[in-house]
């Protein structure tokens, strides 16, 4: 049985802020509660963050490792997850999230592990569309990738690198924004999520 391990990668404090009844943080992690195939949910946050992630995990029963300072790029970041000293070392399949996202569905989150679990491909993302080509039979649409999730298989090589899964603008809304974040939050408070 393939392991899975899903990584939520806190490197920025605009993640503990408060969107309607509890953080953005907690927002991610209720989804990813619910995404079928998942072994073991683990935390990975720089020491500045370290203690205030853990405050809001420890209660789930999550545990909150240190994020090396040397890895900052996302490339080391998915090279430690899945190394000796990294908390994904014996995964088969990573999901990594930036719990930024609070609306992205545990659907879509589910669908991008199914592709990689199925060896479709390397790595699946979300993607939003973002232009359609006109003039075309078919058209051609230009989407890009959600850079909050990637599910990976740790040195798997595939025919195809990447694939995507597609999400709608609100699944994507990214709180890093500043503008999103705005939205996000009336969308909240106007219970329309």
């Amino acid at each position: 049985m393939t392991k899975t391990v899903a990584a939520l990668v806190v490197d920025n404090p605009t993640v503990f802020q408060w969107l309607g009844h509890m953080p953005v943080l907690n927002w991610s992690l209720r989804q990813l509660r619910e995404v079928r195939g998942v072994d073991a949910v683990v935390c990975v946050a720089p020491k500045p963050l370290q203690a205030r992630a853990h405050k809001l995990l420890a209660p789930e029963g999550i545990e909150v490792t240190r994020l090396p300072d040397s890895v900052s790029k996302d490339d080391a970041l998915e090279a430690w997850i899945v190394s000796a000293a990294g908390p994904a070392a014996d995964a088969e399949a990573v999901v990594l999230l930036r719990p930024s996202v609070p609306f992205l569905p545990a659907g879509k989150i589910e669908a991008c592990l199914h592709q990689v679990r199925r060896g479709l491909c390397a790595a699946c993302a979300p993607a939003v569309e973002v232009a359609r080509s006109r003039g075309k039979n078919p058209p051609v649409l230009t989407v890009s990738p959600v850079r909050s999730l990637k599910v990976f298989a740790p040195g798997r090589v595939c025919e195809t690198a990447l694939k995507t899964v597609p999400v709608s603008l609100i699944e994507s809304l990214d709180v890093l924004l500043p503008d999103a974040y705005t939205v996000a939050d009336a969308l909240v408070s106007g219970s329309y999520i």
